[in-house]
Parts: C-alpha cells; sequence; structure tokens
C-alpha cells in the first residue's frame, strides 16, 4: 500500500528541530490514526460479506446439495462444504492479508504516541540545558583565548 506520508521519517526525531517536530507530530499522529481507523472499517466490511457469502452458500448447497457432491445433508457437511470452496477460501484470505495492514497501522499509530511521549522527554532536557555546551572555568576560557591570541598575531608577523 503507497502512503502520502513517509513512515520511516515519520518516526525519526530531529533533536535540532524540537520545534518543528512538535508542529509535525499532530499531522502525523493523525494521518496514521485516520489510516488504521479506515484499515478497521475495511476488514469489519469483508468480515460481513464474508458472512454474507457463507450463508448464501449454505442455501445453494442445501437447494442442490447433488451440485456439491453431497449424499445426505447434515450441519456438519454443508459447513465442510462452505469452508471447502474457493470462493471462501479467497475471502479468507483477503481478510487475512488486510489483518495483517490493519495491524502495521496500529504499530504506526502507536509509534507516533512513543514519538510524542520521546517528544516530551527531549523537550525537558533541552529546557534543562542538557544540549548546553559544557561551561568552562573562566581560568581555561581566559588561557585558550591568550592562545589564539598568540597564534593570530605569528600568523600575522610571518604575513608581513
Amino acid at each position: 500500500m503507497a502512503y502520502e506520508r513517509n513512515y520511516e521519517e515519520d518516526k525519526k526525531i530531529d533533536l535540532f528541530k524540537l520545534h518543528e517536530e512538535w508542529q509535525d507530530v499532530s499531522e502525523a499522529f493523525d494521518y496514521w490514526s485516520r489510516l488504521h481507523a479506515g484499515q478497521k472499517k475495511v476488514v469489519a466490511e469483508l468480515k460481513a460479506k464474508l458472512s454474507e457469502k457463507r450463508a448464501a452458500l449454505a442455501v445453494k448447497i442445501k437447494d442442490n446439495p447433488k451440485l456439491y457432491n453431497i449424499d445426505k445433508i447434515t450441519e456438519k457437511t454443508v459447513t465442510d462444504t462452505i469452508e471447502c470452496s474457493s470462493e471462501i477460501f479467497d475471502a479468507v484470505t483477503q481478510i487475512i492479508n488486510e489483518e495483517y495492514d490493519e495491524e502495521l497501522l496500529s504499530i504506526s499509530k502507536e509509534t507516533m504516541r512513543k514519538k510524542i511521549e520521546a517528544l516530551k522527554g527531549e523537550t525537558q532536557l533541552y529546557l534543562g540545558s542538557y544540549f548546553a555546551v559544557p561551561n568552562l572555568p573562566i581560568t581555561i576560557k581566559q588561557k585558550l583565548a591568550d592562545d589564539l591570541d598568540a597564534q593570530m598575531r605569528k600568523e600575522l608577523e610571518t604575513d608581513m
């Protein structure tokens, strides 16, 4: 199934663009949630159609058992004949495939929930200056500045 959004990109967090991540995460969550809900609807509709197909096939079998090579009609023979029909097999296979897609979309939606939690944590770390440049004692800062000045003076003297 082709999607408008890229799941792999949606689940990543760019720590240098937390404000953009926060703007985008609600759209991503909405997108994947809507797809999941739509897929649940598809599965429910397919299951309803499967029930209808089973019922229609049961009526056909009971009306004309000879067509299905049944000598004596019992509930078990009708059920077994229904379950062995290619029409039912194809419908069940389609449901299994759609349920697989539904599960993947459920995971995508849950991943977006986890991303929201991760963004909360990353924002807390950012607000707590976790990503700040380390504070150097003033003496080390002054020594680095002096060394840089001395190096620049040497370069200027050699250029003259």
